[in-house]
């Protein structure tokens, strides 16, 4: 085909077909809503003061929102298995948690003051020392029988735990409706939370890092939403 025409008429075509579909909708990312992911957080933190088996769900969480993790990546994985000792910090005092993501890759994801308060905690629950030292091979989180890390079904597990505890606290408060669509959450919503919110304050490069997208179109694509929410917020006040 290609030595009986010079010109390729396809995109002349699709130009001009009356028939061809160009999406110019807006495609969210699925993530909690504010007062979700403070029930979520809340009602774990709460309730590890009966039942410290909790503070796992708890540091789990901070993890995942707080660094953006996807939930394999805290998992224990024949490949990989991430320990205290990939927790790093460079000579300028700044901490660091270096995983494996998608494609085997390695990358850098930076701690913020608030996640380090989380990672004391779960420490010295665990009966370590508040930060991770460079020879420390204990996993980052712990089963509470066996040796190693967890699964991620185990993990997934951990985490619909407090999704449950969350919806019974929302439906007893009488947000109905967050309980209600906080039944289709996953864990994987917690990292597209932690970075939707976070768009709003950080540079797209440094989010973009932090993710791991090797591209940072990817990350302007699917976390910069504070032009389509002023844009909401302003056809608000239209008048007919």
């Amino acid at each position: 085909m290609e030595e009986k025409t010079f010109t390729n008429y396809v995109p002349v075509v699709k130009k001009n077909s009356p028939y061809l579909v160009v999406q110019s909708q807006i495609n969210m990312p699925d993530t909690l809503s504010d007062i979700q992911w403070e029930y979520v957080l809340g009602i774990t933190k709460d309730k590890c003061q009966k039942d410290e088996r909790l503070e796992r769900n708890l540091f789990i969480l901070a993890c995942l929102k707080g660094l953006y993790l996807r939930i394999s990546e805290l998992s224990e994985r024949s490949q990989w298995s991430a320990v205290m000792s990939d927790f790093w910090q460079d000579n300028d005092n700044f901490w660091f948690l270096r995983i494996m993501g998608k494609g085997n890759k390695l990358r850098d994801v930076t701690l913020s003051d608030d996640f380090l308060d989380y990672l004391k905690r779960y420490r010295i629950f665990r009966g370590l020392s508040p930060l991770p030292r460079p020879d420390e091979s204990n996993p980052i989180i712990h089963k509470l029988r066996g040796q190693g890390g967890p699964t991620v079904r185990q993990l997934r597990r951990l985490v619909q735990q407090s999704f449950d505890l969350a919806q019974d606290s929302l439906f007893r408060d009488g947000f109905t409706e967050d309980a209600e669509q906080l039944k289709a959450a996953t864990a994987h919503w917690l990292r597209h939370t932690g970075a939707t919110h976070d768009a709003q304050t950080r540079p797209l490069k440094h989010l973009s890092e932090d993710l791991g997208h090797s591209k940072i179109a990817t990350t302007d694509q699917i976390y910069i939403q504070t032009n389509v929410k002023e844009r909401a917020k302003s056809g608000l006040k239209r008048k007919l």
